[in-house]
């Protein structure tokens, strides 16, 4: 049986990505090189759902799913609000920029993709959803500790117009994880 490793995601706007450039440009000149292992901005993504391996078998009926999800909702928008960390700073392992916005329809169409996915096995996620574009993930928390870095302080600025949704295959290589849209369903609810 063949797999591939997919999520369901929000796609990024390069406008976005470059205000997101500039912010990891401010937090690397405040860190010891090595701390932080950046995200390249084209890998950039709002998540809705990581589903890991998921079977050849299943993807067409993910498809329309997808689309029916997405038909069912209007499109809205989404903008980028101040940096932040999971679990907390006193120990750092995610760097990441929350979202403001239309949370109340972001909430919605999560929640919708969960229940879409109840069908194919996949159980509903136990913890509470929080939107964020990660920008890297700690490598020394000790580094990123030291660095005092302004949580919360750093506003980045960018505004993400959620259209469609998009199941995204994730090949991981030794350079790192290559991203391919497998399929779109476009908001049109």
């Amino acid at each position: 049986m063949s797999e591939i490793r997919a999520f369901i995601a929000i796609e990024v706007p390069d406008e976005v990505g470059e205000s997101l450039e500039n912010a990891r440009g401010i937090l690397a000149n405040k860190l010891t090189h090595g701390g932080v292992r950046w995200v390249k901005a084209s890998n950039i993504h709002l998540t809705l759902r990581f589903l890991g391996n998921v079977d050849h078998d299943k993807l067409p009926a993910l498809y329309d799913g997808l689309e029916d999800v997405a038909a069912r909702c209007a499109p809205f928008s989404l903008d980028l609000d101040a940096l932040g960390c999971f679990p907390n700073p006193r120990r750092p392992r995610v760097v990441w920029v929350g979202m403001v916005g239309d949370s109340d329809r972001l909430s919605l169409l999560h929640r919708a993709v969960e229940q879409m996915l109840i069908p194919f096995g996949w159980e509903e996620e136990g913890r509470k959803y929080h939107p964020h574009l990660t920008l890297g993930r700690v490598k020394d928390m000790n580094k990123v500790v030291e660095a005092r870095l302004p949580w919360g302080d750093i506003l980045v600025k960018g505004r993400i117009d959620v259209k469609a949704l998009h199941l995204i295959e994730s090949q991981l290589f030794p350079t790192g994880a290559v991203y391919s849209i497998r399929h779109s369903g476009y908001l049109t609810g």
